[in-house]
C-alpha cells in the first residue's frame, strides 16, 4: 500500500512535492520517533529531578513543608514505583501490577 502525503506550503505559497512511502515504513518511522521522544522526555525529567535533589541536604529530602504534604523522598519513591509498575511487561500487561503496594509507596521506613 502506498500513501501520498502533501507537505506544507513553502514561503512562496506553493505546495511541496508529494512524498510517497509504504505503510510499513510509516509504522517503523512512527515507532522510532515515539521511542526517541519517550527516551528524551524521560532523560529531561530525570536530569531535572537530579538537579533539584542536588540542591538539598539528605536530611532535607525527608522534610515536610506542610503536615499534609509529602517529602521529596516520598515523592521520588512513589514516582519510581509508578514507573516500574507502568513499564514492567508493558507490551503484555495493562495498568497497575499486582505486586505494587500503593499504601506503602507513600511511606519511608525508619
Amino acid at each position: 500500500m502506498v500513501i501520498g502525503v502533501t507537505g506544507p506550503a513553502d514561503s512562496n505559497d506553493q505546495m511541496t512535492k508529494m512524498t510517497k512511502f509504504t505503510l510499513p515504513s510509516l509504522v517503523l518511522d512512527t515507532r522510532a520517533a515515539y521511542l526517541r521522544d519517550i527516551v528524551r522526555t524521560y532523560n529531561t525529567y530525570k536530569t531535572m529531578g537530579e538537579r533539584a535533589m542536588e540542591q538539598v541536604t539528605d536530611a532535607d529530602l525527608h522534610a515536610l513543608v506542610d503536615p499534609d504534604a509529602n517529602s521529596m523522598a516520598v515523592v521520588v519513591k512513589h514516582i519510581a514505583g509508578n514507573l516500574r509498575s507502568r513499564f514492567t511487561d508493558f507490551l503484555t500487561a495493562d495498568g497497575e501490577k499486582p505486586d505494587r503496594n500503593r499504601t506503602t509507596s507513600s511511606k519511608i521506613p525508619g
